[in-house]
């Protein structure tokens, strides 16, 4: 017996196991059925009869998926070539290789829990219609594409795909929680027959950040004609989509384009109606090229303009209303539980806000100090229910005549 050829034969049988252990398994294809239930997590709703692993490529082509808790995988990419995809808590991840990327075209719809994928695109092939909707929670797009001949990536293609062949109808539609790339989005393709539209309704997002996740590539927007930004205004006015000059170098810098044909579609949501001006699109240290866009089909122009300015450091894209209605009446219907703050108790879906006439006919409402947000009321209109004022200042004496 010879201590040392043993030891040597030894390590090199963990050098090897190592390297074994270390070669990238073949991605698995599963897809889902839906013989039990709604639930993802139930393994019997798969083809496989347990369910996706880690590295797994998931396939969902028709019916209705569930997605509530976290399920301690990594998947490689979703495609989502049907159905409904609804996350409402617990971390999705499809980030597994950074070279694979997830494709939307059925709806997927987001209402919490955060969301971590590569490059994403949605309505990438002829004749599909893909819809991703995020109303709560976060919506992450880790990685992009780069174009060879400017080294500028895209991270969310809408109504387009990274292979720049014939693509269908793609959109977004913002109304809550926050949502940030790596890098830049295309909407439709100037020689091709796709379409993309990126909507932002109202004011209630945290963030819409492009080139925002990991600080090294700069936010960039093309827009092709057909292609549709939309920006519905309520009493908080819109949550501006921020372009970030994030790389930090004077080799590129972040910019937007409307090729001629492309369209802004713009109006007023939760209820809200009034005069104003609003920012849409911010571009951090960059300019914003209109080379013909225009209204959509539909906005009064009578009421609504744009304006596009880079005479500052930043551009900016934003829109006016010359309307002189004002609607100020929000009515509590309590419909979620009987706290203040949340806006989902109020009949607008906003909540209350600076010189609102507040009115509560029946049921219960309980204002405490995180009810407190330092808005001044025009007038609390009171004809039944409780209000229980159980901390914090309600300030109601905007005008000393309401």
């Amino acid at each position: 017996m010879n201590p040392r050829k043993d030891f040597r034969t030894f390590r090199r049988l963990l050098l090897l196991a190592t390297a074994i252990s270390t070669i990238p398994t073949q991605a698995a294809n599963v897809t889902w059925d839906g013989s039990e239930s709604f639930e993802w997590q139930q393994g019997a709703n798969w083809d496989n009869g347990s369910g996706p692993a880690a590295g797994d490529v998931v396939f969902i082509n028709s019916g209705t998926v569930d997605f509530a808790a976290d399920p301690g995988y990594n998947l490689r990419a979703i495609r989502l070539l049907g159905g409904q995809f609804h996350v409402s808590d617990g971390l999705f991840r499809a980030t597994f290789n950074p070279s694979w990327d997830s494709h939307v075209e059925g709806v997927m719809i987001q209402t919490g829990g955060a969301v971590e994928i590569n490059e994403l695109e949605i309505g990438r092939t002829m004749g599909t219609t893909g819809l991703y909707q995020l109303s709560n929670g976060s919506l992450r797009i880790n990685r992009a594409l780069s174009d060879p001949s400017t080294g500028l990536g895209t991270s969310l293609f809408l109504g387009a795909n990274k292979s720049d062949v014939d693509a269908g109808t793609g959109a977004i539609e913002i109304s809550g929680g926050s949502f940030v790339t790596r890098a830049g989005i295309q909407l439709g393709d100037d020689v091709r027959v796709g379409t993309g539209n990126f909507s932002v309704l109202g004011s209630l997002a945290a963030e819409i950040g492009v080139g925002a996740s990991t600080g090294d590539s700069d936010g960039r927007w093309r827009q092709y004609p057909g292609s549709t930004l939309t920006a519905g205004i309520d009493f908080g006015g819109v949550t501006p989509i921020f372009l970030h000059d994030s790389s930090e170098t004077t080799l590129s810098a972040p910019s937007a384009s409307f090729e001629n044909g492309s369209l802004l579609q713009v109006g007023y949501a939760s209820g809200f109606e009034g005069g104003g001006t609003w920012t849409v699109m911010e571009v951090e240290n960059g300019e914003i090229v209109d080379n013909g866009l225009s209204f959509a089909p539909g906005v009064d122009t009578s009421v609504w303009s744009f304006s596009i300015d880079n005479t500052g450091a930043n551009g900016l894209l934003t829109v006016t209303s010359n309307s002189t209605t004002v609607l100020r009446d929000v009515y509590w219907d309590g419909s979620e539980d009987q706290e203040w703050e949340n806006p989902l108790n109020w009949t607008n879906n906003f909540g209350v806000f600076d010189e609102a006439y507040v009115h509560l006919d029946a049921g219960t409402i309980d204002y405490t100090e995180e009810s407190e947000s330092g808005i001044n009321l025009r007038g609390f209109r009171m004809t039944g229910g409780t209000f229980n004022l159980k901390g914090g200042e309600l300030k109601a004496n905007k005008l000393a005549s309401a």
